[in-house]
């Protein structure tokens, strides 16, 4: 009789707090079904032996590690509340006679329900929704071949042992609680609520600081590689500072509208600050975890989404025809030779080079031989080349100085960007536009550094060795991106005539950098025949007799690197909707587990309130302006930091090749409009769910 008294209370008190045990299941069975998902599909042996389907498999590695260690944050989060409505009761059935090692078993059983249900439901949806998430995954990659599908032992057994460890460590942390109190403070902190908070001078110096030099950091990064280096610093002072903020700051706030006795003294306002100061020490975390998940989903779902949306455009600026092929080679010792003429720069930078390819003796790179050589290769294959549009251009790299680029041998610097240099000839064949005339100081500037009226370009081997400098006028700069097809010059391009480039690849040529030529080439083939001549096998039989020396080639197929950017992106987008639907679920549960919590502590004040005259309208319309405070507070904050943060995400994009900066910021506002919506639906139910607890 005794054996099955255990289990039954057990059962009978889950089902007394449903409300509060319901909602904690479902996230078990949700963070289950996610974290088994992502560990089946980045360990699917089915997977196809392509680079291009790896990347799912790379994303979702990360996506385990995300929601392992979200589940441990968040289940040990929310389990927290579920003990402190607990505790009321359990202080009572100790008073009454069952010792605590009675109630120790009664949760024992209650932690073993949970697991079954929690663990095995969400291995079960996630099964069931295995093959729906995984189509969605081939459908934004673009794949035609299905894979992920299977049922993965070894994804179960990582489940189970992750989770089972998970709420075996909340019991153990609810047992411990229990066990060092006493009956009397298990009643009392069962419904006790927040004293008063102190106001900590400190932390809200702390939190204007951290917060200030996370947006700085947003503000002032020069470059990509800036912005990649310090983002994850940014965030985490970001962070830190919204903590200390709704922390300190708030409190600081809600007791300056305490002093002000004539707006404090007013019924709604009365009641609303009350409320929210006495509690605002467990307020201020929840608040702020709301706000840190909800700019996690902003970010995330937006610059995973602008990514995707732009691959067509970074397609076709990458490869505006079918076929791409590129030719790298080095810089000549006598690179400043006047013999250079403005038909390109092979001429200039041709002798005396170390090359890869000895098939044409000691004769310099010919251009005009490997554009013969890769026609003719099409015509072996029974297709023609319809145009061929070529461009010679210079390549190095250096990072920003205050008034110039400093191009240094190896550079560690978090600056560091890529140049390009092409002469005023070439660019003006390039792009259909008239040449400008550059005299032998001047250059054209296309970067958003502002130098000035001139550009110092340095260059040191080592630290401690002689610069070598030349300095620049500026004729004319602009602050835009151009697009040398699978080149894109994403911070600094100059245009000069032959000397000036000359000079640069002198200035830089114990760096080994190179000069590039580039074909494009437009076929009357199919994608299939395209793509099959670009392989690397298939490169390795074409004859390049007489096409001089060069160090390396590579031949491009626009429809191979359309699916490897599809694949990429897809991939990314995937995983940016799946770890944003899981932190939306967790910010829909820290909503509702806070605003029940809150509507049985205020329950019983709001009766007193009553009892002394109170009308019931005026209770209504407290609790709404309370609970749209608490609401709008995070969404309106994490709208400020998706506002700062959108100029680090535009930098970060263009490492992936995206320079749309309008396309990313319309992304962003349909994603911070939709979770807006999503957000105001969650506010309507439970603002609902909190009036009926206080009636």
């Amino acid at each position: 009789m005794n054996k099955l008294l255990y289990p039954r209370l057990a059962v009978q008190n889950i089902k007394q707090n449903a409300k509060f045990y319901v909602p904690y299941l479902l996230t078990v069975i949700g963070t289950v079904a996610a974290f088994y998902i992502s560990y089946a599909l980045a360990f699917a042996d089915d997977l196809p032996q392509h680079t291009r389907y790896a990347y799912l498999s790379s994303f979702m590695h990360v996506g385990i590690l995300v929601i392992a260690l979200f589940s441990i944050i968040f289940l040990f989060y929310t389990n927290s509340f579920l003990i402190k409505r607990r505790k009321k009761e359990i202080g009572l059935f100790n008073i009454l006679g069952m010792g605590k090692g009675h109630i120790a078993i009664i949760l024992s059983w209650e932690t073993m329900y949970l697991a079954l249900c929690g663990i095995g439901g969400g291995l079960f949806f996630g099964m069931l929704l295995q093959r729906l998430i995984s189509m969605v995954a081939f459908h934004l990659m673009r794949s035609d071949t299905a894979f992920g599908l299977a049922i993965s032992v070894q994804s179960i057994s990582a489940t189970v042992i992750l989770f089972g460890i998970i709420l075996l460590a909340n019991l153990l942390n609810n047992l411990r609680q229990v066990h060092i109190q006493s009956p009397v403070e298990l009643l009392r902190e069962g419904g006790a609520g927040e004293r008063e908070p102190k106001t900590h001078i400190f932390l809200a110096l702390l939190g204007i600081l951290t917060l200030g030099g996370g947006y700085g950091i947003a503000l002032l990064v020069r470059s990509n590689m800036e912005a990649f280096v310090y983002y994850f610093l940014a965030v985490a002072l970001v962070i830190i500072g919204t903590y200390c903020l709704f922390t300190a700051v708030s409190i600081a706030i809600l007791k300056i509208l305490r002093a002000n006795k004539g707006f404090y003294y007013r019924p709604s306002a009365f009641i609303g600050i009350s409320s929210m100061l006495y509690r605002m020490k467990r307020n201020a975390v929840g608040l702020a975890n709301i706000c840190i998940l909800s700019t996690m989903v902003l970010v995330m779902v937006s610059g995973t989404l602008a990514l995707y949306i732009g691959s067509g455009d970074m397609v076709n600026n990458m490869f505006p025809e079918e076929l791409c092929a590129e030719v790298e080679y080095t810089t000549a010792e006598a690179a400043s030779d006047e013999s250079a003429t403005s038909e390109g720069l092979a001429a200039g930078f041709g002798a005396g080079q170390s090359s890869e390819n000895t098939a044409s003796g000691d004769e310099p790179f010919q251009p005009e031989a490997m554009q013969a050589t890769l026609e003719g290769e099409l015509v072996r294959r029974g297709m023609a080349a319809e145009t061929t549009k070529t461009l010679y251009f210079f390549e190095t790299s250096g990072s920003w100085i205050h008034n110039g680029i400093q191009i240094h041998r190896i550079t560690t610097n978090a600056s560091y960007e890529d140049i390009c240099a092409v002469t005023a000839a070439e660019y003006a064949r390039w792009t259909g536009q008239q040449q400008v005339q550059l005299a032998e100081d001047e250059i054209l500037l296309f970067s958003p550094h502002k130098p000035g009226n001139t550009l110092r370009l340095v260059y040191m081997e080592d630290e401690g060795s002689e610069e070598k400098l030349q300095i620049y006028r500026i004729k004319e700069q602009q602050n835009k991106v151009h697009y040398f097809g699978s080149h894109i010059t994403e911070n600094v391009m100059v245009v000069a005539n032959d000397t000036v480039l000359n000079n640069l690849a002198a200035l830089s040529q114990d760096k080994g950098d190179r000069l590039h030529w580039l074909a494009h080439i437009r076929t009357d083939g199919t994608p299939e025949q395209n793509e099959a001549m670009t392989g690397g096998a298939e490169t390795e039989k074409m004859d390049f007799t007489g096409t001089g020396r060069w160090s390396s080639f590579r031949f491009i197929s626009r429809d191979a690197y359309e699916k490897d950017t599809y694949a990429l992106n897809g991939g990314f987008f995937f995983l940016g909707m799946f770890l944003g639907s899981v932190f939306l679920m967790a910010t829909a549960l820290i909503i509702y587990y806070k605003q029940i919590s809150e509507g049985y502590e205020d329950r019983e004040r709001f009766h007193i309130m009553q009892q002394v005259g109170l009308e019931k309208r005026m209770v209504r319309r407290s609790i709404r302006s309370q609970v749209l405070i608490v609401f709008a507070l995070p969404l309106v904050i994490a709208a400020v930091h998706v506002a700062f943060d959108f100029r680090l995400m535009t930098m970060l994009l263009t490492l992936f090749r995206l320079y749309n900066v309008q396309l990313t910021l319309i992304c962003t506002g349909v994603v911070l409009a939709v979770f807006g919506l999503v957000y105001g639906v969650v506010y309507l139910l439970t603002a609902r769910t909190y009036y009926k607890i206080i009636q």
